[in-house]
C-alpha cells in the first residue's frame, strides 16, 4: 500500500507531519538499499595494476593466463595503411623511445605467423607439476600402483 502523498503546494500550512513520516517510511520499505558501495559495483580485476606500464601488464597476463590482450597481427595488417599511416607508426615507436624502425615493425609484423607454439600458462604449469606431484605421492603409498611410473621413470630397460 503506498501513502497518498501530501499536496504541499496547495495549502502548505495545513500539511499533517504525520502523513509525510508515513510517506518516508513507505518509500524507504520500496527502495532497495545501494550500500554499502563496495559490494554493490563491479570490480575492475587490474586496478592494482593502474599504475603499470601496459607492456608489463600484457606481458604478465600473457605470461600467466596464456592470452594477450593484443589483437592478431592479422588486424594490425588489415588496418595498414588505413586508418594506420606510417606517421602514426613512427610516433609510436617514438613515443616508445624504440630503437626500431618503421621497416622493422613492418618486417616483424608480416613475420609474424599465429601458428608458432606458445608456452603454457603458468597457472597450467603449476596445474600439471601438481597432478606429477600427487602421482609420486600415490606411488610412494602403494607399490603396486608405482611400479608403471617407476618403469616409465626410470632410464634403465624394465627387461634388466
Amino acid at each position: 500500500m503506498i501513502a497518498k502523498t501530501p499536496n504541499v503546494s496547495a495549502h502548505p500550512e495545513s500539511v499533517d507531519v504525520s502523513d509525510f513520516r508515513d510517506a518516508t517510511q513507505q518509500a524507504v520499505a520500496a527502495i532497495a538499499p545501494s550500500w554499502p558501495l563496495d559490494q554493490m559495483i563491479a570490480v575492475n580485476p587490474w586496478w592494482p595494476q593502474r599504475f603499470t606500464p601496459i607492456e608489463q601488464v600484457f606481458a604478465e597476463q600473457a605470461v600467466l593466463s596464456g592470452h594477450c590482450p593484443l589483437m592478431p597481427s592479422a588486424y594490425y595488417l588489415s588496418h595498414w595503411q588505413s586508418p594506420i599511416s606510417e606517421a602514426h607508426l613512427a610516433e609510436a615507436i617514438s613515443t616508445s623511445d624504440s630503437a626500431l624502425t618503421v621497416s622493422d615493425c613492418l618486417r616483424a609484423l608480416r613475420s609474424h605467423s599465429s601458428d608458432l607454439p606458445r608456452w603454457k600458462p603458468l597457472a597450467e604449469l603449476c596445474d600439471r607439476t601438481r597432478e606429477a606431484q600427487e602421482g609420486f605421492i600415490v606411488a610412494a603409498r602403494n607399490p603396486a600402483a608405482s611400479e608403471p611410473v617407476s618403469r616409465a621413470l626410470s632410464p634403465i630397460p624394465a627387461a634388466l
